[in-house]
Parts: structure tokens; sequence; C-alpha cells
């Protein structure tokens, strides 16, 4: 069993598919890519709770899904410092790895995410309960997005 650890987001382009987190205090927004790494879709959103619960849901989607890594939204500030926000994302991600969380995971810049979502009028695209709920999962789209088109400018595809 591999341990879960943070990675340059290069790294995960030949792990398999892609997990893309939007992890908030209360609700974790899960999107999954393709098999060509060319996609993001929403997948669900997880309640928080116990760390050792989410890791365990975390790796279960990913193995019900073939995802062999994370891409994790960090929400730096405007000017591309780090608050408490990401101070909170980050020991999140340090918790749920020494919860047993399997696979590696990495940052990627999530600034705006949220108005970008609610912009685009994606919030209320997915019939889901609430409409933070749908904040949540398409917050999540927008983060493994931007990071499987970096990738593909990366890969010089």
């Amino acid at each position: 069993m591999s341990v879960a650890r943070r990675v340059e987001i290069a790294a995960l382009g030949g792990v398999g598919r892609l997990m893309g987190l939007d992890i908030g205090r209360r609700r974790v927004g899960v999107a999954m890519s393709d098999s060509g790494l060319g996609v993001a879709v929403g997948l669900c959103v997880l309640e928080r709770g116990k760390i050792a619960d989410l890791a365990r849901d975390l790796d279960a989607l990913a193995d019900e899904h073939g995802a062999g890594g994370y891409v994790v939204g960090l929400p730096l500030e405007l000017g591309g410092g780090s608050g408490a926000a990401v101070r909170s994302v980050r020991g999140t991600m340090l918790g749920l790895s020494r919860a047993g969380l399997r696979r590696s995971w990495a940052e990627w810049d999530e600034r705006l995410s949220s108005v970008a979502v609610a912009r685009s009028g994606g919030a209320g695209v997915w019939p889901l309960r609430s409409e933070r709920r749908g904040m949540d999962l398409g917050a999540a789209v927008w983060i493994l997005q931007g990071a499987l088109d970096n990738l593909r400018e990366l890969s010089g595809n």
C-alpha cells in the first residue's frame, strides 16, 4: 500500500484517472476525470465528519472509479498568499494522510472557483438538496478541470 503524500501536479499525469476535491468546513465536493484526463465531471458531495471516515470514503470512491490520485483545491488569497483557509485545507490533507489515505495529491490554485461556478450558473445544474452542495460540486469540477488543462499543456497536447 502506498502512502499518501503531496506531489507536484505533473507527477499525477501518469497515475490514471484523477479525483478533484473542494474541501470545505462542512462538505467536500468530489469530481472525477475521464480516463483520458480531458474532462472533469461532478461525482458527489461528502459530508465532513471524522477524518478517518473521510479518508476511507475518499479511497473507496477512488477504488470504485479507478482514480490514482487527488487534485486538491487550494484557496489562496487573491494576492496569492496563504491564509487561514489554506492552512485548513493543508491541515485536512495532513490529517487524511495520517488517517490512512492511500493516494498522493497535488494542490491546485482554486482562487475564485466558487465565483466562477456561480457566474456560470453551474450551481443550479445538479439536482442536489441545496445550492451550497451544488457550489461544492461545481467547485470540485472547476478545480479538477483546471488541473487537467494544465496537465495537457505540460504534455504538449
